[in-house]
């Protein structure tokens, strides 16, 4: 039984005609043109009821199946009547030549059920999947090719080889530092488990770890931690060690043999005794921290699957400096104190130099620690004015905008690695782990290898690169040239465009975009509140030395320049004078409009929890 006998077996059948005989060609006349027009239309019943039921089912990985459900069942119809037409045309052009006898034997049964079925999946499924799949992988591979032609054209680097830094000499590069030796030596197998050649290279750096699994309960954003709790943390934490050893993966395990202070020790004697197990290392740090430069050996050709070991030791370095500068201040020490808080600023630059988001938010929250350390010092008067100028020229170096757009041509250079590598497979992996990439919600069931028409990769390949351009560009003009409205426009108008376009419906083309560009969206604001922290920072320094001099903050903002800072400082959001009142407590507070560009008086508490942090202002000290 060929196709064609079957697939003219099957239109004589009354159900095809809807019962009505007169619709029914003779064998001899051929398939009514009106009638097969009917036919694709029929197929769009199923086509939107499948869309209906997977809309039904509210998860947005399924939400693209919406688009390919349509485009498949009416592609199937439409290739199901084509041929249908094709065969029986066919045989009435024979009939009428007499190439045929006049009364036509109907395959047999078994043939029916048995190949029928397969010649039914190859032209209804199997053709118009080919067809399309190859049509969606010449325009998908063409977009591309313009697309990369385009941005090179601009001068645009498109690879981690083009981004990185040139090698700089061992005795200039802090990530020459003995404590990080082995830290990347590590095989990382596409299955199984990363080997690692030194296991103890990372048990190195526990000694910068804090006791936080021993702090007293803490409500939710209940503000700095006092260093009375953290006292009570150290004390634990040597207790628990004395009376039993700690189990292997333990939260005790990963925190270092901590040194006992005096029963009657004061809580910063206390915590500078404890930190003690780690001055040699911190003497180390801080002498190397003076290096010009910090290229940690990222296994850069590993793009996306590279591991960065150093990112977690980094933070932990800064909020380890920022305890020794509190803890020496409570005892006296300003010296000391000052010392740790310079190493403190140089450790929280050492990421600059990595192209990734990754890197540069850390370095966001170094950023934050170290300014957050500058407060006791200013609540208890006891900088010096030489030691706030000299916070004062180091807080004004950080362009973390300028940086994070930098960033972000290496999150596109890692995100072109990891599309070419799935293009070249035909496959998409796990999409949790693409979610995880985008920092988008990983809640709800995830398709693991996913089988994609390289096309469709290509065209998500497209919207991704746009998509880090539009950012990029935005963040470069910024940075360079900043409106005298301030930036919070320029977030409104991401927001309004390619912004809210990550949002459109899910098809095929822009699945993988979806998942990976939320956390993109973010990146500008934080980077943006970084800025805006600096530049309060230094003017709670400059506020500092107005004390210093006459007594007294002064009634406004605009007094600190020439003497102290070169001009008033600005709100970085809106372009206006920076907020700042004086507090009934002695003190003094700052503040920014946020991301909103909404003056609410300092308000630093978010009024709704899902309105990404609208009606908040930034305020320090926080």
């Amino acid at each position: 039984m060929t196709p064609t006998a079957f697939y003219c077996w099957l239109y004589e059948q009354p159900l095809f005609w809807f019962g009505l005989k007169r619709w029914q060609p003779r064998p001899d006349e051929n398939f009514p043109l009106r009638i097969a027009a009917i036919g694709p239309a029929v197929g769009l019943i199923p086509a939107v009821a499948a869309a209906v039921t997977l809309r039904g089912l509210g998860q947005p990985n399924f939400m693209f199946l919406v688009w390919g459900a349509r485009i498949l069942f009416a592609s199937g119809a439409v290739f199901h009547t084509a041929f249908a037409v094709l065969a029986w045309n066919q045989r009435a052009a024979r009939l009428r030549a007499g190439k045929l006898p006049a009364s036509i034997t109907p395959p047999a049964l078994w043939l029916r059920w048995t190949l029928g079925p397969v010649y039914l999946l190859l032209i209804t499924l199997v053709t118009p999947v080919a067809v399309l799949t190859g049509i969606e992988n010449f325009h998908g591979a063409w977009t591309w090719r313009q697309t990369r032609a385009e941005l090179v054209a601009k001068g645009e680097r498109l690879t981690f080889d083009e981004l990185l830094p040139t090698p700089v000499p061992a005795d200039q590069n802090f990530a020459s530092l003995p404590l990080f030796a082995n830290l990347f030596d590590y095989t990382h197998p596409k299955r199984g488990a990363v080997i690692w050649q030194d296991t103890n290279a990372q048990k190195r750096l526990w000694v910068l770890n804090l006791p936080d699994n021993h702090l007293p309960n803490r409500k939710s954003g209940g503000g700095p931690i006092a260093l009375a709790d953290w006292a009570v943390a150290f004390r634990t934490s040597v207790s628990n060690r004395a009376a039993k050893p700690s189990k292997p993966n333990s939260d005790e395990a990963w925190q270092p043999a901590y040194v006992a202070a005096p029963s009657n020790a004061t809580p910063g004697r206390v915590v500078l005794t404890a930190l003690s197990v780690a001055d040699p290392a911190i003497r180390e740090i801080c002498e190397f921290s003076e290096r010009p430069h910090a290229r940690f050996p990222v296994h850069w050709d590993e793009s996306f699957n590279a591991l960065l070991p150093h990112l977690a030791a980094g933070k932990g370095l800064s909020r380890h400096l920022a305890l020794r500068v509190e803890a020496r201040l409570a005892e006296g020490d300003v010296a000391g104190a000052f010392a740790d808080q310079l190493c403190g600023l140089r450790v929280a630059g050492i990421f600059r130099e990595e192209p990734l988001l990754i890197s540069q938010l850390v370095r966001i929250a170094q950023g934050a620690i170290v300014a957050s350390s500058l407060w006791p010092g200013i609540r208890q008067h006891q900088w010096t004015d030489a030691q706030l100028a000299e916070f004062q020229r180091r807080l004004d170096r950080p362009s973390f905008l300028r940086d994070m757009a930098w960033a972000l041509e290496g999150e596109r250079a890692g995100a072109i690695v990891m599309l070419d590598d799935m293009a070249r497979q035909g496959v998409v992996g796990n999409l949790e782990e693409i979610e995880a990439l985008g920092g988008t919600d990983a809640s709800g069931p995830h398709m693991t290898a996913v089988v994609f028409p390289r096309g469709w990769i290509r065209q998500n390949e497209v919207r991704i690169a746009q998509f880090h351009q539009q950012l990029i560009e935005t963040g470069r003009r910024l940075a360079t040239n900043s409106p005298p409205e301030g930036w919070s426009g320029s977030l409104k108008h991401l927001d309004k465009g390619p912004l809210s376009a990550a949002l459109e419906a899910p098809t095929p083309y822009n699945l993988l975009y979806r998942m990976l560009v939320p956390a993109l969206s973010r990146a500008f604001a934080k980077a943006m509140r970084a800025d805006q922290t600096a530049v309060m920072a230094t003017t709670a320094c400059a506020l500092e030395r107005h004390w210093k001099k006459h007594g007294t903050y002064p009634e406004s903002l605009a007094v600190l320049a020439p003497e102290f800072m070169p001009e008033a400082p600005r709100d970085l959001m809106d372009g206006q004078p920076l907020r700042y009142r004086r507090t009934e407590s002695g003190l003094f507070q700052l503040w920014s409009v946020g991301l909103d560009g909404t003056d609410n008086g300092g308000v630093a508490k978010v009024k709704d929890a899902g309105a990404d942090e609208l009606g908040q202002d930034w305020v320090w000290p926080n």
